[in-house]
């Protein structure tokens, strides 16, 4: 393998991304980056595993369908690059609760980072945003938890 090759290939674990491809994808969909989650982020990837991928968009259309629409183009493009692309579960951080941007932001593996330092404030972020639904979670759970035993 190249130099070249070596410095465009990324590996985390057994799954090896194309970081100019990762590029090309960011620059189209703007996309301020790309992140690796789940189980193979964790090194627990199996026969039976997707490919769990978020991204932070720049800017996010509030039209359903067009943001239908570019979803589907955005995961086909990550799944031409990605290996086991087929399996891919696609995550739009700007659009999930504040658990999953935890989560992901906790254990997530960053594969591209098109906006400096973006990864590093989505982190923060999603941190303070989980922090402050922790109240609603918890008289989520004590409604359910009422509902449930009586």
């Amino acid at each position: 393998m190249t130099a070249k090759t070596e410095e465009q290939q990324h590996k985390v674990g057994t799954l090896s991304v194309n970081k100019s491809a990762l590029r090309e994808i960011a620059e189209q969909f703007g996309l301020s980056f790309i992140v690796l989650f789940g189980s193979v982020a964790k090194g627990r990837m199996n026969k039976e595993s997707d490919v769990d991928i978020a991204v932070w968009v720049e800017l996010l259309t509030d039209d359903e369908e067009s943001l239908a629409d570019w979803t589907i183009a955005l995961g086909s493009s990550l799944a031409e690059t990605i290996p086991n692309g087929e399996g891919i579960d696609l995550v739009v951080l700007n659009r999930v609760a504040s658990l999953l941007q935890f989560q992901v932001a906790r254990h997530g593996v960053l594969l591209y980072e098109r906006v400096p330092n973006s990864w590093r404030c989505f982190k923060s972020y999603a941190a303070r945003r989980y922090d402050d639904d922790a109240r609603f979670r918890r008289w989520q759970w004590e409604y359910l938890r009422r509902c449930y035993l009586q």
